[in-house]
């Protein structure tokens, strides 16, 4: 079907503008121009309003086409441009190019009359000639054809003779010449100039009575022959093996070769057999007398062992003396430690008596209030002490997410979804959702699913009361959690302190998702916040983690945040679960202290309450469809709460005629009665009540139900 252009709707002839649909027009249509000087990487493409988002990016000459499928492309500002919010646009065919073409990419030929002719300075178009037998090129002319000719005898530097045969002189002197075949004969002595300019020559001074060969073989290898003397052979001299034999001779020498065997060595190792060796001296070196089983060194007298420093070793008969490296008992025996150095010594069976604090770690910081950590350091216990009757050693309420209210569906951007938790999300909504029975010792864990088409960095972070906290500050506090993702990537996790007003904080503390630098006024807010500490784990796929960091708050806290996000954009669909989420005063984590459902319940409804029409008491119609009904709290809000209408199905009451009256729909008559104990809902979206009336509240159908919310 044919369509009209945006335009014809956005700018009716004989109507006023639709100023969205220009602005929705005018983003999508029309090709968005980044200068050279900016980067697309603080661009945000997607129009906040009109949702739209231009179809095309132009930098650099080059045009960028969006691309809605591809989440992953990095961006490398040549081939593909992603921006602020994640879109990537991606250079397309050649035709994407504005600038200057290649000649690889013009097609066609070029006319002749479009290319110059050549000189002897410049380039030109040059005719094709034909080979002609006997003729070379001897020219090209300034109009490119080339002219051939065939070269005369006096062309050739070595001259020729009458009969147009090159010859050479009749006693030529060859220069470095190359003969690589043929015999040369009749010679009576050959010299090889040497590189000292003297000759080596080989004569034949013997008169032969008739024609010999003198051959060598070199079996296939680079051989050499150097003789320093005369070599006389009397007879065969055959040598085997792969290795080179030198004879030095000191003097004339006689040197009788036994018929068969191997000779030995001055300096070599070699087993000797049936020789006797008497009258030597052992002088240098190490020497090693070696017996063989059942073999018995024996000494006509004593055997004394002397060094050069004139110590001397003298053997007991009676006594048996131990190896370095064999297991012997010693007895009577004392060992320095001063001069020695012991080792697998067990601290368990081989020590006895106290180890001395100046053993550990030199003693520093080590007193009567301080104990040896595992980090090899002394430190003070904690001070800690339970808060409340539900007992706060973990300062984190619901910290599994056991406990969700009124949260359903999607959560948008700083959102309550389970009670007491905020989810914090780069660009659209995400899907939160509760986990059961995740691994032993972990009944619960809340996840977070990113929904969205494109990814984005999101976490959830829990603000705590300052009632609740205050009492930390200047203390050591330590957060872990056991967390999860489905996807290898980096987890980070921050304790961040609220400076402002006590219990007037800003919930979305984060002022840019891509900064790296986890201060304020960088990653965080810049305003009343301050970084306690901030850490990350690199999580494998699937695999769940326990992650803990400890720091000490200021004295200016007055509220503290606990907060989790993605260290980097996650594509759709990847999950992020925790569970466990702990915030205690401690120098290292310890196992979650845990609550009763019923004591989590009430430390998640002095922050909100939901209830449905049946829990609410006696009330009177003050129109025909309004009715007012009393909430009485078992225990008080934080504050008065602001009420809202959650979930879907009937509000219903009945009076005492059995009549039961349903609202679909039902709002907030104006309740301005309420305190933190409770008091009187108006509730509008009845019919037919009849005013002054008593009606009770009942069950009505659904999930509708009252939220009052009194959060932070």
């Amino acid at each position: 079907m044919s369509t009209n252009h945006e335009a014809v709707a956005a700018l009716p002839v004989l109507g006023a503008a639709d100023k969205a649909l220009v602005r929705a027009m005018a983003t999508r249509r029309f090709v968005y121009c980044l200068d050279t000087s900016e980067s697309v990487t603080n661009f945000v493409a997607v129009d906040p309003n009109a949702g739209t988002l231009p179809l095309y990016l132009l930098q650099n000459s080059v045009l960028f086409q969006f691309d809605p499928l591809d989440t992953t492309t990095p961006n490398d500002g040549i081939t593909c441009l992603v921006t602020s919010d994640g879109k990537r646009y991606k250079v397309g065919d050649k035709t994407a190019f504005i600038g200057l073409l290649a000649f690889s990419d013009i097609s066609g030929q070029i006319a002749p009359g479009q290319i110059p002719n050549p000189s002897a300075a410049t380039l030109g178009g040059v005719k094709s000639l034909a080979a002609v037998s006997h003729k070379w090129i001897s020219q090209i002319g300034a109009d490119g054809q080339p002219l051939a000719t065939q070269p005369a005898a006096g062309d050739l530097s070595n001259g020729t003779t009458g009969s147009n045969a090159v010859v050479l002189n009749t006693a030529p002197t060859i220069a470095s010449p190359i003969i690589n075949s043929g015999a040369i004969t009749d010679l009576t002595a050959l010299s090889l100039r040497s590189v000292s300019a003297f000759d080596l020559t080989l004569a034949a001074t013997e008169s032969l009575s008739a024609a010999h060969t003198l051959s060598f073989v070199v079996n296939n290898a680079d051989r050499a022959v150097n003789l320093g003397g005369g070599l006389t052979l009397a007879g065969a001299l055959t040598t085997f093996g792969a290795f080179s034999s030198t004879f030095t001779m000191t003097g004339a020498t006689a040197v009788t070769f036994p018929t068969a065997g191997t000779l030995a060595t001055i300096a070599g190792v070699e087993a000797l057999t049936n020789k006797t060796v008497n009258g030597n001296t052992f002088t240098s070196g190490t020497y090693t007398l070696t017996g063989g089983a059942g073999k018995t060194f024996t000494f006509s007298n004593s055997l004394t062992v002397a060094g050069t420093d004139g110590t001397t070793l003298t053997f007991q008969g009676t006594d048996t003396y131990v190896g370095r490296a064999t297991t012997d008992t010693l007895t009577n025996k004392t060992l320095s430690g001063a001069g020695n150095t012991i080792t697998n010594v067990s601290l368990v069976t081989g020590v006895t008596g106290n180890l001395p604090v100046t053993n550990l770690n030199s003693g520093t910081s080590a007193s009567s209030a301080t104990f040896w950590r595992g980090d090899g350091t002394w430190g003070a216990p904690a001070t800690g002490v339970l808060d409340g009757a539900f007992g706060l050693r973990n300062r984190v309420i619901n910290p599994s997410g056991q406990i969700n209210q009124a949260g359903s569906g999607t959560a948008a951007n700083v959102t309550y979804w389970f009670d007491q938790w905020v989810h914090l999300n780069q660009f659209n909504p995400i899907t939160p959702s509760q986990l059961t029975n995740v691994e032993n010792g972990t009944p619960f864990m809340m996840r977070v699913t990113q929904s969205d088409v494109s990814a984005q960095r999101f976490g959830v972070l829990q603000p705590l009361l300052s009632a609740n906290i205050i009492d930390v500050r200047g203390q050591t506090v330590t957060l872990s959690a056991r967390v999860r993702m489905s996807a290898s990537t980096t987890l980070r996790y921050a304790i961040v302190e609220w400076t402002g007003t006590a219990d007037a904080v800003t919930l979305n503390i984060v002022n840019n998702w891509t900064s790296t630098t986890y201060t304020p006024a960088n990653f965080f807010i810049g305003t009343t916040t301050t970084v306690v500490v901030t850490g990350s784990t690199a999580l494998t796929a699937n695999a769940l983690a326990t992650v803990s960091l400890s720091g000490v708050v200021s004295g200016a806290m007055n509220n503290l945040h606990v907060f989790f996000w993605t260290d980097s954009a996650q594509a759709q669909n990847v999950t992020l679960d925790i569970g466990k989420v702990q915030l205690e005063v401690a120098l290292t984590a310890t196992p979650l202290a845990f609550r009763s459902l019923a004591d989590e319940l009430a430390l998640c409804q002095v922050f909100s309450r939901v209830y449905d029409s049946s829990a609410g008491a006696a009330g009177a119609a003050s129109t025909t469809g309004r009715s007012f009904i009393r909430y009485i709290f078992p225990a008080p809000m934080r504050a008065t709460p602001l009420i809202s209408f959650i979930g879907t199905g009937n509000f219903s009451i009945t009076d005492d005629y059995a009549t039961n009256y349903d609202a679909a729909t039902p709002t907030d008559g104006g309740s301005t009665s309420l305190t933190a104990y409770g008091g009187r809902v108006d509730v509008n979206g009845f019919t037919g009540l009849t005013v002054g009336r008593v009606y009770f509240g009942k069950a009505g159908t659904g999930t509708r139900a009252i939220l009052f919310n009194s959060r932070l």
